[in-house]
C-alpha cells in the first residue's frame, strides 16, 4: 500500500471515528433525556392515583354526612359527593391517558435509540470485516503470489466488503444529520401528548367543580 492509500485510509478512519462518537453522544443524551421524563412522569401519575383515592375518601365523608341530613340539604350533599366520585373517574383516566399517551411517545424514542445503536453495531462489524478481507488479501499477496485465480476471488470479496461500508456509514451519517431534529420532534410530541391529557382533565374537572360550587351557593341561598 502506498503512502497515499495509508493516508487516504486514515483519513477515512478518522471521519468514521467522528461520525460514531457523535453518534453515540447524541443517543446518550436522548437516552438521559427519556429516562428523566419517564422517571418523572411516572412520579406525576403516582401522585395523581394517589390523590385519586384521597378524592374519592372526601366523597365517602360527604355521604356519611348527608345520611343524617333531610330536605334540600340532603340532595345537595349527595349532589357534591357524587361531583367528587365523578372527579376521581376523570383523574384516572388521566392518569391511563398519560401512560397511554406520554410514555408511549417516550417509547418510540427508545427504540429510535436502540435502532440507531444497532446501526453504529452494523457499521462496525461493516468495517471490521472489511479489515479482516483486507488482511487476507495482503496475506495471499505475500505467501501465494502466483495464484491469479485465489487473488482475484479474494480482491473481488474485498470490494463487495468495501462498498457495504461505506454504505453503512453512509447511512449512519444520514441518520446523524438528521438525529436531532427528530430527538426536537419526539420531545415536542411527549410535551404535547401530556398537555393534551392535562388540559382534558383539568376541563372536565373545572366543569364539575364549577357546577359543585354553583349547587351549594344556591343551596346557602335558598336555605338562608
Amino acid at each position: 500500500m502506498s503512502e497515499k492509500d495509508t493516508a487516504n485510509t486514515k483519513e477515512k478512519q478518522n471521519k468514521y471515528d467522528e461520525l460514531i462518537i457523535a453518534q453515540q453522544e447524541n443517543i446518550k443524551k436522548l437516552e438521559k433525556e427519556i429516562s428523566m421524563l419517564k422517571k418523572n412522569i411516572e412520579k406525576y401519575s403516582s401522585t395523581l392515583s394517589k390523590s385519586k383515592k384521597r378524592n374519592d375518601e372526601v366523597g365517602n365523608s360527604i355521604e356519611k354526612i348527608f345520611e343524617g341530613e333531610k330536605g334540600k340539604f340532603r340532595e345537595t350533599l349527595e349532589k357534591f359527593s357524587e361531583i367528587l366520585f365523578d372527579v376521581g373517574k376523570y383523574k384516572e383516566k388521566h392518569v391511563c391517558m398519560i401512560y397511554d399517551k406520554v410514555i408511549g411517545e417516550l417509547s418510540l424514542s427508545r427504540c429510535r435509540c436502540k435502532q440507531a445503536t444497532f446501526n453504529i453495531d452494523f457499521a462496525l462489524k461493516s468495517q471490521k470485516d472489511e479489515m479482516r478481507k483486507e488482511k487476507h488479501l495482503k496475506k495471499i499477496k505475500e505467501t501465494e503470489p502466483l495464484d491469479k485465480q485465489k487473488f482475484s476471488k479474494a480482491q473481488s470479496t474485498l470490494l463487495a466488503s468495501v462498498v457495504e461500508t461505506e454504505k453503512a456509514f453512509h447511512c449512519l451519517k444520514e441518520e446523524l444529520e438528521s438525529f436531532d431534529k427528530q430527538r426536537v420532534d419526539e420531545l415536542r410530541a411527549v410535551l404535547l401528548a401530556f398537555t393534551e391529557s392535562e388540559l382534558k382533565y383539568h376541563s372536565h374537572a373545572l366543569e364539575l367543580y364549577s357546577r359543585g360550587f354553583n349547587m351549594l351557593r344556591q343551596n346557602g341561598k335558598l336555605v338562608g
